[in-house]
C-alpha cells in the first residue's frame, strides 16, 4: 500500500513538472536566442578582414567615406536589423509594430546589455549580424551607457567607424539617441554632429520611466516611437506614415540577447 502511494505521488510530481514546463513555454511570446560574445577590444589591429562569429577588431582605416548611402534596392521596403543597448527592452515592440504596419520587415533584434558605441565599433558583432540577416537598413538604439563619458574624441571615432561600416556596405541607417534621464556630459552633441538628420534626439522628449527611473517605461516607448516615426518619415529616411493598428507582439522576429560587456 505504501509503495502504491509513493508511486502515485511520484507520478503526480512528474506530471506536474511536465505541465509546468509546457505552461512556461506557452507564456513566452518571444523567440529569444542567447548568444555569448565578449567585448574584447584589442589595443592594436592587425587585420582588416572579418569572419562572422569571430571577435576580431574592426580596423579604423584611413579612407574617408562620404556621409551618404547608396541603399540596396528594395522598392521602398526595408529589411531592418535593430541593434542597441537595454533601451530595446521597451522599444522593440513599438518598432516592430510601426515597421510591419508600414510594410517593412524587422529581420532581427540584437540587444547587447551594457553596450555602447565602443563595443559596436571595435568588435565584429555588427558585421556578424549584418552577414547573418542581410538587412537593407540598420536602426540603432544606443547611447544610454555613454551619458557620463568625457572621452569625446574616442566616441566620435566610434560613431564614425559604425557609420562607415554601413555606408561601405550600402546599408541605410538611423540612430535613435539615448532617452536620457539626466543631462549628459556632451556625448549627445557628438552624436548629433556626426549623424545629422540620421539621429533622433530622444533626450528632448519627456518620457515616463520604468521602476529604475532610468529606462523609459513600456507605455512611454510607444510615445517615443511615435515621435521617431514622424521624424523618419518627414526626412525620407524610413517611411512610417501609417499609425499602428493595435499592438502586436513580434513572435516571429528573432530576439538575440548578448552578454554584458566587461
Amino acid at each position: 500500500m505504501n509503495h502504491s502511494r509513493t508511486y502515485i505521488r511520484n507520478v503526480g510530481i512528474l506530471l506536474l513538472g511536465i505541465f509546468t514546463f509546457f505552461y512556461t513555454i506557452g507564456t513566452i511570446d518571444l523567440p529569444i536566442t542567447l548568444e555569448i560574445k565578449k567585448a574584447a577590444i584589442p589595443k592594436k589591429v592587425n587585420s582588416t578582414s572579418l569572419n562572422p562569429g569571430t571577435q576580431k577588431s574592426i580596423s579604423e582605416g584611413k579612407t574617408k567615406v562620404k556621409d551618404s548611402v547608396k541603399p540596396i534596392k528594395t522598392g521602398g521596403i526595408e529589411r531592418i536589423l535593430l541593434i542597441g543597448d537595454s533601451q530595446l527592452e521597451a522599444m522593440r515592440k513599438p518598432i516592430f509594430n510601426y515597421v510591419t504596419t508600414n510594410g517593412h520587415q524587422l529581420s532581427a533584434t540584437v540587444l547587447w546589455y551594457g553596450s555602447s558605441s565602443k563595443q559596436w565599433a571595435n568588435t565584429d558583432t555588427l558585421a556578424y549580424y549584418i552577414t547573418k540577416y542581410k538587412p537593407t537598413m540598420v536602426v540603432l538604439v544606443l547611447g544610454l551607457n555613454e551619458l557620463f563619458v568625457n572621452d569625446f574624441d574616442q566616441r566620435k571615432l566610434n560613431i564614425q567607424k559604425i557609420k562607415n561600416q554601413l555606408i561601405n556596405k550600402g546599408i541605410n541607417y538611423y540612430w535613435i539617441g539615448p532617452a536620457a534621464w539626466k543631462k549628459d556630459l556632451g556625448v549627445i552633441d557628438i552624436m548629433q554632429s556626426e549623424l545629422g538628420n540620421r539621429f533622433f534626439p530622444s533626450h528632448k522628449l519627456t518620457l515616463g520611466r520604468a521602476k529604475d527611473n532610468r529606462h523609459p517605461s513600456n507605455d512611454a516607448a510607444w510615445v517615443w516611437m511615435k515621435a521617431v516615426a514622424k521624424e523618419t518619415t518627414k526626412n525620407g529616411l524610413l517611411s512610417l506614415p501609417k499609425p499602428i493598428q493595435g499592438k502586436v507582439t513580434p513572435k516571429k522576429s528573432p530576439f538575440i540577447l548578448l552578454k554584458v560587456p566587461k
